[in-house]
């Protein structure tokens, strides 16, 4: 029984898109190989063209720095707060 892995977090979808692109792996495949794993809605065809690309351009972080931004905005503004 194949049983999918459920709510992945999006840096480990990119380091298995990361760890794939290594091995030379096609980029259809790859995510045929992600979607097989995390479900339809793990990701989106054009994202593996995006990360690859990057990858190839020498990015090593996976966390979106925007995200990161406002969790640490929001840590600031929470820690201001009286409990």
């Amino acid at each position: 029984m194949n049983t999918k892995i459920e709510n992945p977090a999006t840096c480990e979808i990119r380091s298995v898109i990361r760890f794939l692109n290594a091995k030379n792996i096609g980029l259809a495949k790859i995510h045929a190989l992600v979607v097989e794993e995390y479900g339809e809605g793990a990701l989106i065809e054009w994202k593996v063209r995006k990360w690859c690309r990057l990858l190839k351009q020498g990015r090593t972080n996976f966390h979106d720095k925007e995200k990161k931004r406002a969790c640490e905005q929001f840590k600031w503004e929470f820690s201001e707060h009286p409990h």
